[in-house]
């Protein structure tokens, strides 16, 4: 179990050596998941399932994701964790890259809340499911002097420290700090608060993990991803002067 006194290494070491008996728990969720896909014409079809371990009580979860009904047998798995410290939940991802671990701090979620989502009706644990249900990579860029030379400077990162890469996801671009074989994501902004000239290299980030998705999923997988981006910020699309109508009519049908 994840304890307050515990470094991020030992943290990453914790949930690297739990992660087998989260997926020894997994196996058996499986099946339920591979009789739906059997029997479903509609994909994706996505399922989500704890599987806290037996003895060190990790809060395990993994999501599995099948586009077709031959991936009833292999499926798409991502497993993170969600664990409590004095100052909120953080999540950790595992089982993504070798042996590194992706942590989440309560400060990244409050970020998420404040500049992504902006609702505070969901709690914090359904805002760590919210992300993670549209987490599918964690593609990163190691920033150089080279690369931020005569940009405007990250200003909404000043109070963050210690930052050495940039990401992206369907939500807007993350910021944070790579120790070892721990990645912490600490904080994420929307495009919309990029300057204009940081415009060109974060699309250069994007078009390389548009080039990263490509190479490890299949075509509609990829556009599944890509299609997060738009699925809850688009807009409603402006009344037709047809709908205008219908309505004018059937209240003044009503005011009769």
């Amino acid at each position: 179990m994840v304890v307050d006194s515990m470094t991020l290494e030992e943290v990453a070491r914790e949930l690297l050596a739990d992660l087998p008996n989260a997926q020894h728990i997994a196996d058996y969720r499986f099946q339920k998941f591979r009789s739906s896909v059997l029997k479903t014409s509609r994909f994706p079809i996505i399922r989500y399932d704890e599987c806290k371990t037996v003895h060190k009580k990790n809060r395990f979860f993994v999501s599995f994701s099948a586009f077709k009904r031959g991936q009833w047998k292999e499926p798409y798995c991502h497993y993170y964790c969600i664990y409590v410290r004095p100052e909120g939940l953080y999540c950790a991802v595992v089982g993504m890259k070798e042996d590194y671990v992706y942590i989440y701090p309560p400060h990244f979620f409050a970020r998420y809340r404040e500049r992504i989502i902006k609702r505070d009706d969901i709690s914090p644990e359904d805002l760590i499911h919210l992300f993670m249900s549209r987490f599918w990579s964690n593609f990163s860029y190691v920033i150089t002097p080279e690369d931020i030379d005569g940009l405007s400077q990250w200003d909404q990162l000043s109070e963050e420290g210690g930052i050495d890469f940039v990401g992206t996801c369907p939500d807007g671009v993350i910021f944070g700090q790579r120790t070892k074989n721990v990645v912490l994501n600490k904080t994420i902004i929307s495009e919309s608060m990029l300057y204009p000239d940081q415009v060109d290299f974060y699309e250069r980030i994007y078009l390389d993990n548009y080039g990263f998705l490509k190479e490890n999923y299949p075509e509609d997988v990829v556009l599944y991803i890509v299609g997060l981006e738009f699925d809850y910020y688009q807009p409603p699309a402006p009344a037709t002067q047809e709908a205008i109508d219908k309505l004018r009519k059937k209240y003044s049908k009503d005011s009769q």
